[in-house]
């Protein structure tokens, strides 16, 4: 596979994204409400509970990305962009199967390759939970809570898309990983995203425990070529 070229590798930040661009990547029903413990009749006025609060902006769904120049060291992701910023070092450990998620780069200093950086937010639900549970509306309050984060993971396939779609790459090339999983398990690597993205812009802080606040939040590095099959 060609490397992708990429636009720039200044830092894009998208302070709204409509709801109804992810909604169709949700699945409401299989999601959110699967973990309701209410009567099946009941999630039916949920649901419309959902759209009414999303359609008055309860979700506020934004994001930031920017794209890379990347090469490899050993297992580590090198990773250069523009405005000042030092190159930085992402570790990738192998896995099963022996493979690592910087093998997909090449580890020439002049190779092309690239890799995309993304973090995206549903907002801060928490206060609006609290409000509802304290008048004893919990179903309310926990969906909430659920759906903020669907409508987050929902935000992370919505902006793969996009970043693909810049690339010129189909939808089955390259993966993403975030922070905590197999691929990329040390957590402290967020300082690292939050070096490059700056996603206090949208609201995201980090915490002492290195997890992003609002929960409903993700962040990931985007690799447009090569497999992972366990991430």
């Amino acid at each position: 596979m060609s490397v992708p070229a990429i636009p720039d590798t200044r830092l894009h930040v998208i302070r709204e994204i409509p709801v109804e661009a992810v909604a169709s990547l949700m699945d409401v029903r299989g999601t959110a409400f699967a973990r309701l413990r209410t009567p099946r009749e009941r999630r039916e006025d949920l649901h419309r509970e959902v759209e009414r609060l999303a359609a008055g902006g309860a979700f506020p769904l934004a994001g930031v990305y920017r794209f890379a120049r990347a090469r490899r060291e050993g297992t580590d992701a090198v990773l250069e962009v523009e405005g000042g910023i030092l190159p930085q070092r992402i570790p990738f450990p192998r896995i099963k199967g022996g493979r690592s998620a910087a093998d997909a780069l090449a580890d020439s200093p002049n190779a092309a390759d690239s890799v995309a950086l993304f973090a995206v937010t549903a907002g801060r639900v928490g206060p609006q939970a609290r409000l509802r549970a304290a008048d004893g509306k919990l179903a309310e309050a926990h969906l909430l809570e659920v759906t903020a984060l669907a409508l987050a993971e929902a935000c992370a396939e919505w902006m793969h898309a996009q970043v693909r779609r810049m690339w010129t790459i189909g939808p089955g090339d390259g993966f993403r990983i975030s922070p905590g999983y197999p691929a990329c398990p040390d957590l402290s690597v967020q300082r690292i995203f939050f070096e490059l993205l700056r996603p206090e812009a949208i609201g995201i802080t980090l915490t002492e425990a290195m997890m992003m606040d609002p929960e409903a939040s993700v962040s990931a590095i985007v690799f447009p070529k090569g497999e992972l099959v366990c991430q």
